[in-house]
C-alpha cells in the first residue's frame, strides 16, 4: 500500500471514529443539549439503529401499556394520569422508557395470568411482585422529585391499546386493569 494513503487512513479513521461517538453520545443525552444538536444526532443515529418494525420479519406491535396513577390527598382522589406524562416528561426521556419497563412485567404477568384463579381475579400475586412495588416507589418519587403533595393512598392502572393489524381497519380497543388502592405509610 501507499505510504501516503496508509498515513491518510491512520488518521482519517480514528478522525471518523471520534465523530462517530460524538454523535452516538450526543444522541444518548439530546434531550439535555437542545433542539438543533438533537435533530442532528437523530438524524445520523436513526439509520444505524432502526427499531424492530423495520427490520425484515418482525412483526409490528398490537398494544400500547401505559402505567396510570391517581392518589388521594386531603381534597380527595385526583384524575387518572399517565405516569411520565403528568411530570411533563417526554416520549423519549428516561423517565418513559422505565414507565414502559414496569408495563412490560406487567404484561408478562398478565399474559402468563397471573392475576386469575378459577375464573376470579387474584391481585394478590401481582400485588406482591416486584412489578408492583418498583411501581409504587417509582411515583411516590417522581411525585418527591417534582414537589407534589404527600399522599394518603395511590392507585396504579395499566391502559392497554389494542391495535389491529394494519390491513384491517383502523379500529382499536382499550382496556383497564385497576390494581387494588395501596395506602402509603
Amino acid at each position: 500500500m501507499n505510504p501516503t494513503i496508509q498515513r491518510a487512513l491512520v488518521l482519517l479513521i480514528p478522525v471518523l471514529l471520534a465523530v462517530h461517538l460524538l454523535m452516538v453520545t450526543g444522541h444518548v443525552f439530546s434531550e439535555y443539549l437542545g433542539g438543533a444538536i438533537k435533530r442532528k444526532t437523530s438524524a445520523y443515529v436513526y439509520p444505524l439503529f432502526p427499531t424492530p418494525a423495520k427490520l425484515p420479519g418482525s412483526t409490528l406491535s398490537t398494544s400500547d401499556c401505559q402505567l396510570e396513577f391517581r392518589y388521594f390527598s386531603l381534597a380527595g382522589w385526583t384524575n387518572w394520569r399517565d405516569a411520565s406524562g403528568a411530570f411533563g416528561d417526554s416520549i423519549h426521556s428516561r423517565t418513559e422508557q422505565i414507565e414502559q419497563s414496569l408495563c412490560e412485567e406487567f404484561r408478562w404477568q398478565v399474559l402468563h395470568n397471573l392475576y386469575n384463579e378459577g375464573g376470579h381475579q387474584r391481585f394478590d400475586r401481582i400485588v406482591q411482585s416486584s412489578a408492583y412495588s418498583k411501581s409504587l416507589y417509582f411515583i411516590s418519587r417522581l411525585q418527591q422529585l417534582h414537589h407534589q403533595p404527600v399522599a394518603d393512598s395511590i392507585q396504579l392502572r395499566l391502559n392497554y391499546r389494542f391495535t389491529p393489524s394494519p390491513h384491517q381497519a383502523y379500529t382499536f380497543q382499550r382496556s383497564y386493569l385497576e390494581f387494588p388502592v395501596f395506602d402509603m405509610p
